[in-house]
């Protein structure tokens, strides 16, 4: 095996100490599970499994992570790391403190979730990190003899007379091995024309990274978009050569241009809400649709695919036998044309295949995460107590569970995370009354949300309530004030806030000053007051309601005038009034003879 052949080429390790081995028995205690990897963060590996480590049995299990990703803000970051009972940074250790750190932890099972990928880690677990290794998701493939004991799989994906293939033992997991998040709410579609699509046409789409795109692939799905009458394809704009790239083979193979359509990046929610505009979504081979296929289907969008010889070119078919969507998976490059053009040329066909995935979610397999997570515990017990028992690692199959399992506490509630996501995303859209509810949600389950109130005072600001805006992004603020969004969105709401409250300031005066004018003293007296109420030093609320105090005979208002001189000290009128008021105070008489402003 290719795999076997450069893992031989590595430079030999030591042989673990005996300690690496050494365990408490497993009865009356937690198993402790590492997983590592460099893809927790905005990325498809942390998307599909943070459901699943959600619902975890805390009692049974106790999950640390070791996290080689790159510090940085994103909701899904935020919400793997949370699902977590530890999170250990490993990213700035080199091999030997990597090593050490790990083998301190007395793991019992060390979960690596990257195979040969970027940041990876893998080829440290050479070294023997716990008792029990396994690699699941991250990496579809072997990573060769000596790094991990299991490969997490099922039986789509490896069959049994594929796993001498494989260096490592493989557990099947029952249903299949990929699991999804539920948590997640498409936003309805935008119209078309928002994403530059036809209203008319028949949209065939392909989300996929670029590098999974062979020549033959694409070949395949112009076939069919040529076929279909309005046809066209609609893909993934992710660099301008690659993206250069295909334009031309499109235009070589005598697709019209308007018949290829690129979308730009957008984040993931927006992804989803535009992503139900497809009708029809082709896969790629020999290397299928992983996430992009979990995000598809959620979607409600018939996805075809063509199966092949490897594992990775059967992840799709696995999902889609197991959304009992058998007759849109292929084998050959004939069946997925003709069926891909059968599918473009027959609209009452994909409305039924779009009812069936959607009714899906209520009762598919690949939509239940709590019956994931038990199978997964499982797995991990069952490997564990191969070791327990002096066992060398052998192929497992999990049980399915007989009973949908009970619903857990994780089941109870969205996740603090994906509320304000979605809340995020409709704050953007400004759609408030969408988002408030939700930020409200999210602060009820957790009081010192930042974000939070950072989207509450947003609201209030969008909604010109800027007293109640400043007191929630300052809160905000505060409690991160590292965070560049929340400095400059105060700032900027400090400023609407500052204009706005001149803007009102302004129209107290003028109403004022016409009331005074017109003799109404008392209307006159309240503009000012509420003036002064929030801006105690105004020069003008300050030198009239002086006025008004000293033709009523209250000494009080003659101070009110002088202060307003301090403020204004070459102001012509409030001289003169000041004049006027200090001859008349005395006396008690102060009615006539003063001027008031236009």
């Amino acid at each position: 095996m290719l795999a076997n052949a450069f893992v031989a080429g590595m430079p030999p390790v030591p042989e673990p100490p005996v300690s690496v081995f050494q365990r408490p028995p497993r009865a009356g205690r937690k198993l402790r599970i590492g997983l590592l990897s460099a893809d927790f963060k905005q990325h498809p590996v942390a998307q599909l499994i943070m459901e699943v480590l959600e619902h975890i049995d805390r009692r049974a299990f106790e999950l640390i992570g070791y996290d080689v990703a790159e510090p940085h803000e994103s909701y899904w970051r935020q919400r793997i790391l949370a699902a977590f009972d530890e999170v250990v940074a490993v990213r700035d250790l080199d091999e030997k403190s990597f090593v050490e750190r790990l083998r301190q932890d007395k793991l019992d099972v060390l979960v690596e979730m990257q195979g040969d990928t970027a940041d990876t880690r893998v080829w440290w677990l050479r070294h023997r990190l716990a008792p029990v290794q396994m690699s699941w998701l991250g990496f579809i493939g072997s990573i060769g003899a000596g790094m991990t004991d299991y490969i997490i799989a099922d039986r789509h994906l490896i069959p049994a007379d594929s796993r001498q293939h494989f260096a490592e033992k493989v557990i099947w997991l029952p249903d299949f091995s990929f699991p999804a998040d539920t948590q997640r709410e498409a936003p309805p579609p935008p119209p078309r024309v928002v994403e530059g699509l036809p209203d008319d046409a028949v949209v065939f789409c392909s989300f996929n990274a670029h590098y999974k795109i062979t020549r033959a692939t694409f070949e395949a799905w112009l076939a069919i978009v040529q076929q279909v009458e309005k046809g066209i394809l609609w893909l993934y704009d992710q660099n301008p050569d690659s993206t250069a790239r295909l334009r031309q083979a499109a235009k070589d193979l005598g697709l019209a241009e308007e018949r290829l359509i690129f979308a730009k990046h957008k984040p993931h929610i927006e992804h989803l809400a535009r992503l139900q505009l497809a009708d029809v979504a082709l896969d790629s081979w020999p290397y299928n649709s992983g996430a992009t296929a979990i995000d598809t289907l959620w979607c409600g969008v018939p996805l075809l695919t063509k199966s092949d010889a490897t594992m990775m070119s059967r992840v799709a078919t696995g999902m889609l036998k197991t959304l009992g969507l058998p007759e849109l998976t292929t084998t050959t490059v004939e069946e997925f044309i003709r069926t891909g053009v059968r599918l473009g040329r027959d609209a009452g066909l994909r409305r039924d295949i779009k009812e069936r995935l959607i009714a899906a979610r209520d009762h598919s397999p690949l939509y239940d995460p709590q019956r994931f997570a038990r199978h997964l515990e499982k797995a991990f017990d069952m490997a564990y107590a191969r070791f327990e028992q002096g066992l060398a690692p052998d192929h497992l199959e999990v049980p399915a569970l007989e009973s949908a399992p009970a619903q857990d506490e994780a089941a109870a509630a969205r996740s603090l995370q994906v509320l304000l996501e979605r809340a995020d995303y409709y704050l953007q859209k400004e759609k408030l009354d969408e988002a408030e509810p939700l930020f409200r949600e999210a602060l009820a389950r957790d009081p010192a949300s930042p974000m939070a109130r950072y989207g509450l005072g947003m609201i209030h600001g969008l909604r010109g309530q800027y007293e109640q805006a400043l007191e929630l992004m300052q809160q905000a603020a505060q409690a991160e004030p590292d965070n560049a969004r929340f400095s400059r969105h105060l700032e900027i709401m400090q400023k609407k806030a500052q204009k706005n409250h001149l803007a009102e300031l302004q129209a107290l005066l003028k109403k004022g000053l016409t009331s005074h004018q017109k003799g109404d003293k008392d209307a006159a007296e309240s503009c000012y007051r509420a003036i002064l109420e929030t801006s105690p030093r105004h020069p003008m609320a300050l030198h009239y309601l002086g006025l008004i105090e000293v033709q009523r005979g209250d000494p009080a208002g003659l101070e009110k005038i002088r202060r307003s001189l301090e403020i204004q000290p070459h102001n012509p009128t409030f001289l003169q009034n000041f004049e006027k008021a200090k001859k008349i105070v005395p006396d008690n008489q102060a009615q006539e003879g003063f001027r008031v402003y236009e």
